[in-house]
């Protein structure tokens, strides 16, 4: 719904202002009603169907660009400088990530005595 101020709605005769209607979602189509502008006398009222708008569709995240900045990605996430959460939410302003590489930034970081076990 799209609402305005109308200086010029009237009320018992006097100029008082209000709030009008001018776009309604959910109608199928513009229409015309007759409101009571003064006793005894009607005038009409356009209504327009409002439009939603079209959802953005962002581009996917380069994959090339993603294969480089990886590592950076997760020793931020490492020391504590950010969460994954917040990496993603920095990498889908550039472009919208696969579940594959949302699954990259999300992976265990291993710890130091995890990586001693290894070797």
């Amino acid at each position: 719904m799209t609402l305005y101020n109308d200086q010029d709605v009237v009320w018992a005769g006097v100029k008082v202002g209000g709030i009008r209607i001018s776009h309604l979602s959910h109608i199928d189509s513009d229409f015309v009603l007759a409101l009571s502008e003064k006793k005894g006398k009607r005038k009409p009222y356009h209504v327009k169907k409002l439009q939603a708008p079209k959802p953005e569709t962002k581009p996917d995240y380069p994959a090339d660009q993603f294969a480089e900045k990886l590592p950076a990605m997760r020793k931020m996430i490492a020391e504590g400088k950010m969460t994954a959460e917040q990496v993603i939410d920095r990498c889908e302003q550039t472009g919208k990530l696969s579940a594959e590489q949302r699954a990259q930034i999300n992976e265990p970081i291993p710890t130091k005595s995890q990586e001693e076990e290894m070797f």
